[in-house]
C-alpha cells in the first residue's frame, strides 16, 4: 500500500479501498487485438487500463475492465 496521505489510483491486488474520482475520467475508444488470440480484442481504455465493452442500441453499456 501507499504511504500515507498518498492518493494512487489502485494500488494493486489484495489492497482494500478503492479509487474516488473527483472529476470526470476520460475514455479512450480504440480496439487492441488482445495478446491471446483466443480472446476478443479490447474495445479502449480507462486510465490506462483496458476494457472490453458491451453495448446495447436502445442505450448502455457493461465494460470489463481487465485489472487486478
Amino acid at each position: 500500500m501507499g504511504a500515507p496521505g498518498s492518493h494512487k489510483a489502485n494500488t494493486g491486488c489484495g489492497t482494500m479501498g478503492g479509487y474516488i474520482a473527483t472529476e470526470p475520467i476520460s475514455v479512450d475508444w480504440s480496439t487492441e487485438p488482445s495478446a491471446d488470440p483466443t480472446l476478443p480484442p479490447t474495445d479502449g481504455s480507462v486510465n490506462g487500463v483496458r476494457f472490453r465493452a458491451d453495448c446495447i442500441e436502445a442505450g448502455g453499456c457493461t465494460a470489463e475492465l481487465l485489472a487486478c
